[in-house]
């Protein structure tokens, strides 16, 4: 295959691949999508699946259960619209398919991953000051309690290359990723290194898990090949600096997803979260790390408001017994 070939390929999937995070909840049907990157249904299966890893129906599947288990788990969202908005049209076809894929019913998922928390006044976001990573601070030091705290952040435009496969390999995708921005920045500044984790790997597969390496960029840079161009942020996120090695995030996600978000009287939003590097992982020892988390929230009502305006469950045929439709929330420019 010609390499200009290849490199289409890879920046018309690269592409439908965020519009299926965006638009989880979505019409998503195998021709939706081969359409959307003006494929053939055929010639799209094929590509798709040499590129990903894995077909595209058993991917959307996949990432919508993956969703649930996160839904059932941070948030207190009716069963049977956790399921409507994974593509389920009854809570038994639901029900089937998790326990088939995480191992227990909707019900016992929840039961066994929800934490009690502590009750207080919900947090107003109308007026949640801006945050600005270039001059983020430090909230506390690691013998202190946890803090966090409600910010929005402004759109950021950023390159990325999405990796699939284990964390490990990440830092190489970074360096990548660094020496293609650097050939077309303008300005050889210090590089802001950001990432983009989609999975939760105690759900998914080390194989499988998505992770977009991100790096700020001026507006004159265009995409090419596996490199994608995207605008994050743009709204609200609960926001804490995790201390150490990456090893341990983990326990500050659980804390900020378990803890402080529903004490806040906030909820998950569908959208990815962020991690803001503070200092430079190649030369910082592991346990001097800096990192800020972005978990993106939304007050109660609003989720509410949003359920309610659509209630009924999505039709497409990459699920289960049904006909098709989903979001994550970042505007992708692949021009």
């Amino acid at each position: 295959m010609k390499a200009d070939t290849i490199k289409s390929h890879q920046e018309r999937v690269l592409r439908i691949l965020v519009e299926i995070e965006s638009n989880l909840s979505g019409e998503l049907s195998l021709e939706t999508l081969a359409r959307q990157g003006n494929f053939s249904p055929y010639h799209f299966h094929r590509v798709f699946s040499a590129l990903v890893g894995e077909p595209v129906k058993e991917y959307v599947r996949r990432l919508r259960l993956e969703r649930a288990a996160q839904e059932l788990a941070f948030n207190s969202k009716p069963i049977i619209q956790i399921a409507f908005d994974a593509g389920f049209e009854t809570h038994e076809s639901f029900t089937r398919a998790f326990r088939a894929a995480l191992g227990s019913a909707p019900s016992e998922y929840r039961r066994s991953h929800t934490r009690p928390v502590a009750s207080s006044p919900a947090m107003k976001t109308s007026a949640a000051p801006d945050y600005d990573p270039r001059t983020s601070r430090v909230l506390f030091s690691q013998t202190e309690p946890r803090q966090a705290r409600v910010e929005r952040l402004p759109r950021l435009r950023v390159a990325f290359i999405r990796h699939i496969g284990p964390y490990d390999e990440v830092p190489l995708v970074f360096n990548r990723l660094s020496d293609w921005v650097r050939e077309r920045q303008s300005e050889q500044t210090d590089l802001m290194l950001i990432g983009l984790p989609h999975d939760n790997p105690y759900l998914t597969p080390p194989d499988k898990l998505r992770f977009d390496c991100c790096v700020m960029i001026e507006p004159a840079i265009k995409p090419a090949g596996e490199t994608g161009v995207r605008e994050i942020g743009g709204d609200l996120y609960a926001t804490t600096t995790h201390y150490g090695s990456f090893d341990r995030l983990v326990e500050t996600y659980g804390w900020l997803g378990g803890q402080f978000i529903p004490s806040a009287g906030l909820t998950l939003r569908q959208s990815s979260a962020i991690e803001i590097y503070l200092n430079n992982p190649e030369t910082t020892p592991h346990n001097q790390l800096l990192t800020d988390i972005l978990l993106p929230v939304e007050s109660l009502s609003a989720s509410k408001r949003a359920r309610s305006s659509d209630h009924r469950p999505p039709t497409d045929s990459t699920r289960t017994g049904a006909r098709s439709h989903l979001p994550l929330t970042c505007t992708v420019v692949l021009d």
